[in-house]
């Protein structure tokens, strides 16, 4: 087996030389392409693949690794690289190297790598040239990107920003010209009727600052009151690990464009705020994200951007575990929306998918060991806590969150008087995907909004049974 060189592993234990070896490597590192996430997974995993092998003799870093200014050549770069690919003492540590970079940067011609910068959930997109190491950034009228693919000087991907539905385009490196292939959506966006979302930051628990996506009220044909504040919807988006993004939502805008606030958070947890802000949820999902909401909605009410007695809380499957813990243990909210919310954490351990497997260990704690706090954190089982009127929308053959956990949450809600709605979608599953079932699950938080909180809709909705009201 061919052994890495000593002062490569000396340099490893260099943060500072790690990235700029990162850089340097011949496949797919570059430096300034990786977003902190993948950029910290290369990182751990070279660390522990080093720090599993025999210590050996300390050595003097080389000149060529240890100054910025004299980088090793591309062959050298790739070298070191496959040096240390080879002591990786498995073929899971090799494969674990690869997809460190998966998804970061993609090669559309033999001296060009294109990438996805992102930073605070903004992304942009830039080429990097192989050989001189220079970083160059592309024009483009998107702050959002997904399912790039780039090959002959051509990049494929799918683009979004505020005034814009996700898009698929094609962009010519040489010439820069962009052309549109096929739009996500019909939709005209009107400017007018359009919310633009504010990246906002404010203070939270543990004196950090938490980060959100602000959408004020925008009509143009209403205005509200004189001196009224409007309703407050914070939502928390799923992963957990995820992140909300800037992108245009004709979800978010049904709300926006109906004189209803938003607040779309990216709690402690979320992916493109770099390593420390992720790991804030590191054992603590359930606490960390929850506060994240409550403190960003109560920094809303302070600056006088909302109505503190209307504040509603929404999410969806991980962002609805983040919703019914809000409800069950705070009463800052109003009421709020559980779709297919997850509510029992040792059900979810046990029987959730392969490519989640073990996921809790990190957010939650290691399974069985950290069973009780798993039982502490399921709303479930602390549904005598939640007092606030609460709607429930469920798939029938959701595998992720079974029925059987929203209409156990029904019933108790409505045995105890408890203002509540549940809604199952015949033939859905985790994450709604007819359209009539999209739009009917949508009108119906609509009109649960204004029976709870006391004003009358514009459009005629289909009403919802609300037990106890």
């Amino acid at each position: 087996m061919t052994q890495a060189p000593d002062d490569l592993h000396d340099a490893l234990r260099d943060p500072q030389v790690l990235r700029h070896l990162v850089a340097w490597y011949a496949e797919a590192g570059v430096d300034l392409a990786l977003d902190d996430e993948a950029h910290d997974r290369f990182a751990d995993c070279a660390a522990e693949i080093v720090q599993r092998q025999e210590p050996r003799r300390t050595a003097p870093v080389t000149a060529a690794v240890q100054s910025p200014a004299a980088p090793p050549s591309p062959d050298e770069a790739a070298g070191m690289a496959r040096s240390l690919a080879t002591e990786a003492a498995s073929l899971a540590d090799l494969r674990a190297l690869m997809e460190a970079f998966e998804g970061c940067a993609l090669r559309a011609s033999a001296r060009q790598l294109v990438c996805c910068i992102g930073r605070n959930a903004l992304s942009r997109l830039a080429v990097l040239d192989t050989a001189s190491l220079q970083l160059r950034d592309i024009d483009t009228p998107f702050s959002s990107f997904g399912n790039i693919a780039a090959a002959d000087g051509r990049v494929l991907f799918t683009g979004a920003a505020p005034l814009q539905p996700a898009s698929v385009m094609l962009l010519q490196l040489d010439s820069g010209r962009l052309d549109l292939l096929r739009r996500g959506s019909t939709l005209d966006v009107d400017p007018a009727y359009t919310s633009v979302a504010q990246p906002i930051e404010f203070p939270t628990a543990g004196g950090v600052t938490a980060h959100a996506f602000y959408y004020p009220p925008s009509n143009r044909d209403h205005a509200a009151p004189a001196g009224e504040k409007p309703p407050l919807l914070v939502m928390g988006h799923g992963g957990p690990t995820s992140m909300a993004v800037d992108a245009y939502r004709a979800g978010v805008q049904y709300w926006t464009s109906r004189g209803i606030a938003v607040l779309d958070v990216n709690y402690g947890g979320s992916s493109g705020f770099g390593r420390a802000y992720r790991q804030r949820l590191d054992g603590s999902w359930g606490v960390v994200d929850v506060l994240d909401c409550i403190h960003g909605a109560q920094f809303l009410v302070q600056r006088g951007d909302a109505d503190g007695r209307r504040l509603i809380i929404r999410g969806g499957s991980a962002g609805g575990y983040t919703t019914l813990s809000a409800l069950a243990f705070h009463d800052t909210f109003a009421c709020g929306a559980s779709l297919y919310g997850i509510g029992d954490l040792q059900t979810l351990a046990e029987d959730t998918h392969k490519f989640e497997a073990r996921y809790l260990d990190r957010l939650v704690g290691p399974w069985p060991a950290a069973r009780d706090i798993y039982f502490a954190r399921s709303p479930i089982h602390h549904l005598d806590g939640l007092n606030c009127p609460l709607i429930l929308l469920q798939g029938a053959e959701d595998k992720v969150v079974p029925p059987e956990q929203s209409r156990r949450m029904h019933a108790a809600l409505k045995a105890r008087g408890v203002p509540v709605a549940y809604l199952e979608f015949e033939g859905e599953q985790h994450g709604f995907r007819v359209a009539a079932n999209i739009v009917r699950a949508l009108q119906a938080e609509a009109y649960f909004y204004a029976r709870i909180l006391g004003f009358t809709l514009a459009d005629a909705v289909e009403p919802v049974l609300i037990d106890n009201l």
